[in-house]
């Protein structure tokens, strides 16, 4: 789901990773790293995905100086979603051409076609 800018709340946590730093016992605690690892469980295929700005929410943790740990979280599931893509395309398209392949020797040996031959 996304807003009207496009947001996706995986985006929305990188861009308020700030808002998500708190005190305990007067250290310091960034809960972005926690958000970040829960919505790109729940959510994988939305890591890629850009607002209306174009930006990622990659690109809004590096910008917004997030964690090390939030950075490569993001990075680690880009990757994975890149590498799931990919599969899917290479499948698909194997799965085409065998389709076509079947398809062009139907034709060839159909009662229609060699009817009108």
């Amino acid at each position: 789901a996304k807003d009207v800018d496009g947001n996706t709340p995986l985006i929305l946590a990188c861009k308020q990773s700030e808002a998500c730093l708190h005190f305990l016992d007067d250290e310091p605690f960034d809960w972005t790293e926690e958000i970040v690892a829960i919505l790109v469980n729940a959510s994988p295929h939305t890591v890629p995905d850009e607002d209306i700005a174009g930006m990622s929410a990659l690109e809004y943790a590096i910008s917004n100086d997030s964690s090390s740990k939030t950075v490569g979280i993001l990075q680690k599931a880009c990757r994975q979603e890149a590498r799931r893509k990919q599969l899917y395309r290479q499948r698909n398209a194997s799965w085409m051409a065998r389709r076509a392949s079947e398809l062009q020797g139907t034709e060839q040996t159909s009662p229609l076609t060699s009817a009108s031959t």
